[in-house]
């Protein structure tokens, strides 16, 4: 099959089959949208296609959209998504930016649906960036699809204008699932993916699972501190409350006799044991027990 040249806005060119069947590739097509979006109806060759198809190839298995109520075609990106929606007349539903998130998917999904029945999602990638409006998509019910980057770029090239756009990217997409569906490709998961991915499962079940103990674990280190630290602090209260209402004793020194000291007086920080006010009047009486002048511990003494 070759194409012959066409013009900016006259794509009048012709399909050549091995046939020798020459014909117009799109009839009357404008500068606009909506008139070359219909005029798709007259391609009839799957593009991108290249070479015979094999057994197993995704293009053999065309996916029926009879009861397709709207079309949606995704342009991915890592942190959002342009979506564009068509219903069957090629009538626009919905175009917008679309958070990445799952929350954000199902929500627009859902709306198509109770709009418009059945949504086919299709979507530019099928991995990566791609999969999580795709498992978004399969447990809610849509039918998804995918259309290969290249033969894209093959439709995008029959309508009209040259920028780049997610917006026009999006509408490409969905149009092209409206008109042409044999272009569209099959994203099945095989038995071997299926079994990789609940290993995957398995493991992230097994990560959140010690997780959990770690963190319980922690909680209970955290509340065990927390308790010590209390009783620790009670404890010093306790200790400073007795050394107030006490006294002890400084023993005696080279040059120096003894000194009586109230039980917080800082100028002696150690002590073999607290007095009480009975033991600390007796003291003072002895004649080698002097009165510290620093805390003065016989005031209150009677």
């Amino acid at each position: 099959m070759t194409f012959s040249p066409c013009r900016t806005y006259g794509l009048g060119g012709g399909v050549t089959s091995s046939g020798g069947i020459d014909r117009p590739l799109i009839r009357g097509m404008t500068t606009g949208f909506f008139a070359g979006r219909e005029a798709l109806r007259n391609v009839d060759v799957a593009i991108g296609a290249v070479g015979r198809p094999g057994r197993n190839d995704r293009r053999t298995h065309v996916i029926d959209i009879s009861e397709i109520g709207a079309f949606l075609g995704l342009d991915v990106g890592k942190g959002e998504h342009h979506a564009t929606a068509v219903t069957p007349a090629g009538k626009k539903a919905f175009d917008k930016r679309l958070p990445n998130s799952e929350p954000k998917l199902r929500e627009v999904f859902a709306k198509l649906q109770a709009k418009h029945g059945t949504v086919l999602v299709v979507v530019d990638q099928p991995a990566s960036i791609g999969a999580l409006p795709l498992a978004v998509a399969r447990d809610m019910g849509c039918p998804v699809a995918y259309l290969p980057g290249l033969t894209m770029r093959r439709i995008a090239d029959l309508y009209p204008g040259e920028a780049k756009t997610d917006a026009r990217d999006a509408f490409v997409i969905a149009d092209a699932a409206r008109v042409m569906p044999h272009t569209l490709r099959t994203v099945e998961l095989e038995d071997e993916t299926i079994a990789e991915l609940e290993m995957l499962v398995g493991f992230d079940d097994d990560l959140a699972g010690e997780a959990t103990r770690i963190s319980n674990r922690l909680r209970g280190l955290l509340t065990q501190i927390q308790l010590e630290q209390q009783e620790e602090q009670e404890r010093r209260r306790r200790e400073a409350a007795r050394a107030q209402s006490s006294w002890k004793i400084e023993p005696k020194r080279a040059g120096r006799p003894a000194l009586l000291h109230r039980g917080a007086c800082t100028a002696y920080q150690g002590h073999a044991g607290y007095l009480n006010e009975m033991e600390a009047r007796i003291a003072l009486d002895e004649p080698d027990i002097g009165p510290c002048l620093v805390c003065a511990p016989q005031t209150g003494l009677t």
